[in-house]
């Protein structure tokens, strides 16, 4: 009875026992399959390729600033080739933000090249980033609450062909409210009709709304990359 018992447990030892070094050896050679969303490119341990993200970082938002900066110019040169009276149209003049943002974006660009990366000369670019960013949100709350709000205000225009000036009034001269604080008077010089007031200057301010409020993100951006250079 006992040498019965023997033999099974030996064949059942013997029977188990390729199993079991099968299994072991799928599991030793087996090779997963790569995830569907595997990431592709840079490790987040790999610091040269950290490096050269950044570096491309730099350039991107550098050459955005410096482009913000050439197309606000235009936008300054624009609006004094229609009018020769800009100060009813601009608070701060738009030569100011985009000096400022042609200079961020070349730091920002210099920025690219390791050995630029000082701690403070990155610390000298995100405070001009942020002295930019201010400045461009000064440019966009007085150019939508005072200058675009001014000129819908302004519904009554006259043109003197022989000083080429166009005077517009909020009120017509004609209505008892002309004269008290509500009549909002305006006299634009060296335009060539009226039509351009509400025309190409109402354009003027509005292409310098958006590329300002486009310049406070960058610049925040730009910020945010500095931090990230910083740590």
């Amino acid at each position: 009875m006992q040498t019965c018992r023997i033999m099974q447990v030996l064949q059942y030892q013997v029977s188990t026992t390729p199993q079991a070094t099968i299994a072991a050896d799928v599991a030793q050679h087996y090779v997963p399959p790569p995830p569907y969303f595997a990431s592709v490119g840079c490790n987040g341990t790999d610091n040269s390729c950290r490096r050269r993200k950044y570096a491309w970082w730099c350039v991107g938002c550098g050459a955005l600033a410096a482009a913000l900066g050439g197309l606000l110019a235009a936008q300054h040169i624009l609006l004094r080739a229609y009018t020769a009276s800009p100060q009813h149209l601009e608070t701060v003049p738009a030569a100011v933000p985009a000096a400022m943002l042609v200079l961020t974006g070349v730091c920002i660009m210099s920025l690219a090249r390791r050995r630029n990366r000082y701690s403070y000369m990155i610390k000298v670019v995100g405070a001009c980033c942020l002295v930019c960013a201010l400045t461009c949100v000064l440019v966009t709350i007085t150019t939508t609450v005072i200058h675009m709000n001014k000129l819908q205000t302004l519904k009554f225009c006259e043109y003197t062909k022989l000083t080429r000036t166009c005077t517009c009034y909020s009120v017509a001269t004609d209505s008892p409210h002309s004269g008290t604080e509500e009549d909002v008077r305006c006299v634009f010089e060296g335009v060539s009709e009226c039509g351009v007031v509400h025309g190409a200057l109402y354009w003027c301010l509005r292409g310098v709304f958006a590329l300002s409020v486009s310049a406070v993100l960058v610049c925040i951006f730009s910020c945010m990359l500095a931090y990230q250079l910083l740590r």
